[in-house]
């Protein structure tokens, strides 16, 4: 147990020692350098819960989700640098780049504090805790009845979440391939043309409801469910977000093995 726990402390100790020297010597340079010490803040506290919190170890589902948050690490980096640019999909916010820092340090404020409770929430809420209650499932998803009508709902979900984004890159970008090549599914975009990309959310719940049924099937995941599960990344991404779809693909590989055993 001693020595488990000296491993994790060594570890801690390590992500401090590189990351204190790398973090100071970019604050020297940086213009906004108040960014550089939040993003600092946010990395040593998912640090140090990835790697103190009770029950929590590598496969977990919160060092996983941690990763997530490291988007908010390097933006806060690379926004602390300043400049009269930063990048395409800022550009076309609108948003003057002498304001992206001050936003940027909202967001960090606020993904601390959120990233704060999870984790909060997490240990409370955990298998090792006394909190989680026994449910077992029922109703609608219970295997018997969720296999039988997994064959209506999932295709359903699926094939309304496809046109749905079909049709919204005829209207933004006039066909697909120009909706993927310049993410053009922005908020602001869909604004002008009064659309949402709400509906994409039948997709990606069809998607997961496949995943399901595939768990309580015992079957292995094959081939098709694969190509369907990327174009759901690719929906995704078309939206001009990265860790939002790496998160989508993330999770069903976690939710899998978790449910498996591998």
């Amino acid at each position: 147990m001693y020595s488990f726990r000296a491993k994790k402390i060594q570890l801690f100790l390590l992500i401090l020692l590189l990351s204190v020297p790398l973090f100071s010597a970019i604050a020297i340079y940086a213009i906004q350098p108040s960014l550089v010490l939040l993003s600092f803040i946010l990395l040593f506290v998912m640090a140090f819960n990835c790697i103190f919190l009770k029950g929590n170890d590598f496969f977990s589902p919160l060092t996983w989700f941690s990763f997530t948050y490291l988007g908010y690490v390097i933006g806060g980096l690379y926004y602390s640098m300043g400049g009269e640019y930063y990048g395409k999909f800022i550009e076309l916010t609108g948003i003057p780049f002498q304001e992206v820092p001050f936003y940027m340090m909202i967001s960090l404020l606020w993904a601390t504090i959120c990233y704060g409770s999870l984790c909060i929430g997490y240990s409370i809420f955990s298998r090792d805790g006394d909190f989680i209650p026994k449910v077992k499932m029922a109703g609608l998803f219970c295997a018997r009845n969720f296999r039988t009508v997994s064959f209506v709902i999932i295709p359903l979900f699926l094939i309304t979440g496809l046109l749905y984004w079909l049709y919204v890159a005829e209207v933004l970008a006039g066909n697909v391939i120009s909706l993927i090549i310049n993410f053009q599914a922005f908020r602001h975009l869909n604004a002008e043309v009064h659309i949402t990309t709400l509906p994409y959310h039948f997709y990606y719940v069809g998607i997961l409801l496949w995943l399901l049924n595939i768990v309580q099937s015992g079957k292995k995941v094959g081939g098709f469910f694969i190509f369907f599960s990327l174009i759901g990344f690719i929906i995704d991404l078309t939206q001009g977000q990265i860790m939002q779809p790496m998160t989508f693909l993330i999770m069903q590989v976690v939710f899998y093995n978790m449910s498996t055993g591998g």
